[in-house]
């Protein structure tokens, strides 16, 4: 296979099991879908692995901005063609970092929003951390793109989702988080949801968990497809 070999640069760590979970798509989607056979035909990565105290709330956010940037200045020192976040939450900050680095930023939520942008899907909720869902990363281009069926938990099951969340990143995927989702999920379908958004990169961690019926939209596993075109294409 000849193939272009861009470096992908990846500012993991929010969780570190949802860095795993990514890096572990991106090779298998280089098998199965882009016919990898060899050693050398894989995806070359820089991963950076950093886990700031949280990412849940909008707490110190502009603490967090700063820490940021700094790590993609880091990540940037090496020689990447592009690079991506797994944390959606951490996509608050995607116009500062697009404003202060020229290398291309691979935005997860911009290729959630493609990938449900290729179906007929209109009736969708959001499930997330709470920075993610109050500041309205994912509903802001859904809307802007004409989807309006939009589905958002409320303040009692943003916050537990916040505890499933930091569940996850503390114990890993289980089935106990995975019901809970479940039940969020359910009562989400109940008012007229026939897909969602798994907006926080810990949640897909018990994706084969769930129960349900609706059509998950995934972002690790969108973004690792994103990563994949850039590399491969």
């Amino acid at each position: 296979m000849d193939i272009n070999k861009k470096v992908a640069g990846i500012l993991g760590g929010m969780g570190p099991q949802a860095t795993i979970n990514l890096y572990k798509a991106i090779i298998d989607k280089s098998i199965k879908e882009y016919n990898v056979r060899d050693n050398s035909e894989f995806p070359e990565m820089l991963i950076r692995n950093h886990s700031p105290k949280t990412v849940l709330d909008n707490n110190s956010l502009c603490v967090l901005r700063d820490d940021i940037l700094d790590q993609v200045e880091k990540l940037l020192s090496n020689d990447v063609d592009f690079f991506v976040i797994p944390c959606n939450t951490i996509h608050i900050f995607t116009d500062d970092i697009r404003q202060r680095f020229d290398t291309p930023f691979v935005s997860i939520l911009e290729s959630v929003v493609e990938e449900i942008k290729t179906t007929d899907i209109r009736d969708i909720a959001i499930v997330g951390s709470k920075t993610t869902i109050q500041n309205k990363l994912y509903e802001n281009p859904l809307r802007e793109n004409g989807y309006d069926n939009l589905y958002i938990p409320d303040e009692d099951k943003q916050n537990k989702l916040v505890d499933i969340i930091e569940s996850i990143i503390s114990k890993g995927a289980n089935i106990e988080d995975a019901n809970k989702l479940d039940i969020i999920l359910d009562s989400l379908a109940a008012k007229g949801a026939k897909s969602v958004v798994l907006g926080c990169t810990e949640l897909p961690l018990v994706k084969n968990m769930l129960r349900t019926k609706l059509k998950i939209f995934d972002s690790v596993d969108v973004l690792a497809n994103a990563v994949c075109k850039n590399i491969f294409n």
